[in-house]
């Protein structure tokens, strides 16, 4: 199923909204050659901007590397971010999100990603009710979030 197909809205656990942050990211990939990965590892660097967040996730748009006097990253690059690990530094919040690429498309440059960790939760509760719309960091009451977890 190819990721045209794929309607996110419906996959995704908590609702986007659009938020244009500027970011920096970092990918590290370990090359594969011939069904055997490589030693080598690329650590990719890149400019940025959040398309929109979510408490759960994000999507972002890559504008320049960031180790190559800010020329495009390369559509094969940005292919090789599906399945890796992220962290994403958000410039001036003082706040860097952790999380895992969903998916990635080489020929918008777009990033959907799933976020793991944040290195301060109470600036990113901030930073996300400072939208309009406001989100929560906890969206579901205590009482629904035990009922969750016990399966229930």
């Amino acid at each position: 199923m190819s990721s045209e197909e794929i309607n996110w809205n419906e996959r995704r656990k908590h609702e986007r909204f659009s938020v244009q942050l500027d970011v920096l990211i970092k990918v590290l990939i370990a090359l594969q050659v011939e069904s055997k990965v490589s030693r080598e590892l690329m650590n990719i660097k890149a400019l940025g901007r959040t398309n929109n967040i979510s408490i759960g996730g994000l999507s972002l748009c890559l504008t320049a590397s960031a180790m190559e006097n800010k020329r495009t990253i390369p559509p094969s690059y940005v292919r090789l971010m599906a399945g890796r690990p992220i962290e994403i530094e958000i410039y001036g919040k003082d706040l860097v999100v952790w999380g895992d690429v969903l998916r990635s498309n080489g020929d918008t440059f777009e990033l959907g990603v799933v976020i793991t960790k944040v290195s301060n939760v109470r600036r990113w509760k901030i930073l996300c009710s400072q939208h309009q719309e406001g989100i929560s960091i906890f969206p579901d009451s205590v009482q629904v979030r035990r009922k969750r977890r016990s399966g229930g």
